[in-house]
């Protein structure tokens, strides 16, 4: 069949799918079998917009079937098929002028009829939904066929539908393809086509399983952009595009699917800014757009997302300052990111004491200015915080203390100053605590403070980073019991201070140490313990002013 374009039904106005016929059209008798193959003979035809009579339709369908084996009622009533799906403006019948109803543009339909392997499809005459199925079939093997490699074992379903098999994509609840999720009777309810490697751009057709529920496309090969027929799916809740190399811009059309709950766009190559219609997705749950090239600011809309919990907008090239009313009313949230984005700046909103369901926090590797809130010790369910590689000042507040559920601290590369507070001992679930190039340990009056004798407690941790202008004593404010505790510490980073005095003998009783570093230490002095180099570690550096038999010394 030809192409077909005509001004006054584009793609964008005409519905891609509607009810089906009340009746269905009724064969013609035939002592023929009831199954035979069609052959399509692509079309090189040029577009163009035209009007078809019914006789100038059956040209066509005979010029381009080879093979058919049918006589002429035959044809016909597979004309009648074919006729009934489009548009009235392509269709003028000199013998009836009434409008013939809508279901897709011809260009689709040339597509949907090369894809039919059985021509018994056609001819039934017990299924009134005929029409309808036909667009599920054809959406189906788009996916699984156009966008599969020609290798791909999904090419062999072709094959099977060739030889026999039922065509339905769902058959009374039950699927036929792998990744084909199914409602009662032959719904189409979801896509679940994780990894599948699937290849090429999305068809816009798409659009036409409004029926719809979930579609799951992650970690393919998919290009192009997202179908603006996706906005025609309303009883979508789930969308993952996740992990493709879909393109362009997020449209604006995403704000139509109000019933979404997830919508994972990640690790794409999506330009432009965030949509402020997303906004209207009052039921959200999850949005990730990170690693992607989405620039401009974050939208004061997202604050109405009120049941979001997933917020990840790292790894991109936003700007701006967070919306100082942003968290008021994320009282659902439960992780929230937007590293990574090196123009993101100004002060960390005081606002996020709201967050108190709040597990996850990353705002690192931007540009933060300011102080870290002391309303962070309100967010007692933080596991994970990660506040480094920004420009924050002013001390460590007392008040992280409270976050004893904390697992992770990285306050590094940052401007703090001051000592480290004791309330941080408070912290035994602390695995990983990351302090430094900062200006810790320096008191008020300019002198030096020591390493606090509670962090004895932090008997969790695995590694301890306070390298580059720490403390002043490695020993002094440590009873010898005390370090001896930190039994799983894997790395000890404490380079480029001003520790003085002798390396304690108890850090040999670090079994799980496997890296440690002490160099650019002057005022350290003696020799490092034979316990320690018993413990077959992968790494020590120190200075060569330390006698050592087992270190690299720099």
């Amino acid at each position: 069949l030809m192409d077909v374009s005509h001004e006054e039904n584009s793609h964008e106005d005409v519905p891609l799918l509607q009810q089906p016929p009340s009746a269905p059209v009724q064969p013609p008798t035939s002592d023929r079998p009831t199954s035979f193959p069609i052959h399509i003979q692509p079309t090189n035809t040029p577009t163009m917009a035209v009007s078809y009579t019914h006789e100038m339709l059956l040209d066509i369908l005979q010029s381009h079937i080879v093979d058919f084996g049918l006589d002429a009622r035959e044809r016909s009533f597979i004309l009648d098929h074919m006729v009934s799906i489009l548009p009235a403006d392509i269709i003028r019948s000199e013998t009836d002028t009434n409008t013939i109803r809508e279901l897709m543009d011809l260009s689709s339909l040339d597509h949907m009829v090369s894809m039919i392997p059985r021509a018994d499809i056609i001819r039934s005459n017990t299924d009134t939904n005929t029409i309808r199925e036909l667009m599920d079939l054809y959406i189906v093997y788009a996916l699984f066929l156009d966008l599969s490699p020609p290798d791909h074992p999904l090419k062999q379903i072709e094959m099977l539908l060739r030889e026999g098999e039922d065509w339905r994509p769902c058959r009374n609840g039950t699927s036929v393809f792998s990744g084909v999720l199914c409602g009662n009777g032959d719904l189409i309810l979801g896509l679940d086509l994780i990894e599948n490697g699937l290849v090429g751009s999305l068809p816009e057709e798409l659009g036409a399983l409004t029926d719809l529920e979930i579609i799951n496309l992650s970690f393919n090969e998919i290009t192009g952009s997202i179908p603006k027929s996706l906005r025609q799916l309303t009883k979508l809740t789930r969308v993952h595009f996740g992990n493709n190399n879909l393109a362009n811009t997020i449209g604006s059309d995403l704000g139509l699917l109000t019933d979404l709950v997830d919508l994972y766009l990640d690790e794409n190559n999506f330009t432009g800014a965030i949509p402020t219609e997303i906004g209207l997705l009052t039921e959200l749950e999850a949005f990730a757009i990170f690693n992607n090239q989405i620039t401009g600011t974050i939208p004061t809309e997202l604050s109405n997302l009120s049941k979001l919990k997933t917020l990840y907008l790292d790894h991109n090239n936003i700007t701006g300052e967070i919306p100082f009313d942003l968290f008021s009313d994320f009282t659902e949230m439960i992780d929230f990111r937007v590293r990574a984005n090196a123009d993101l700046f100004g002060t960390i909103p005081i606002t996020l004491k709201y967050m108190t369901k709040l597990s996850t926090f990353y705002l690192d590797n931007c540009d933060f200015s300011g102080e870290v809130p002391t309303e962070l010790g309100q967010l007692t369910k933080l596991t994970e915080l990660h506040l480094h590689q920004n420009d924050l000042l002013g001390s460590l507040p007392t008040e992280l203390g409270s976050l004893t559920a904390l697992v992770q601290l990285y306050m590094d590369n940052n401007r703090l100053h001051g000592g480290l507070p004791t309330t941080l001992g408070k912290l035994v679930k602390l695995e990983y605590l990351f302090l430094y190039d900062n200006e810790l340990g320096l008191k008020n009056n300019n002198g030096m403070s020591d390493i606090p004798t509670e962090f004895g407690q932090l008997t969790e941790l695995k590694e301890l980073r306070m390298n580059a202008g720490l403390m002043k004593s490695l020993k002094e404010g440590y009873q010898p019991t005390e370090i001896g505790k930190l039994t799983l510490m894997e790395k000890l980073a404490l380079d480029y201070n001003r520790l003085s005095g002798t390396v304690p003998e108890e850090l040999g009783l670090m079994k799980s140490l496997k890296e440690m570093t002490l160099y650019e230490n002057d005022n350290l002095r003696g020799s490092v313990p034979n316990s320690i180099c018993e413990n077959a570690m992968e790494k020590i550096v120190t200075s060569c002013s330390l006698d050592c038999t087992c270190c690299t010394c720099v």
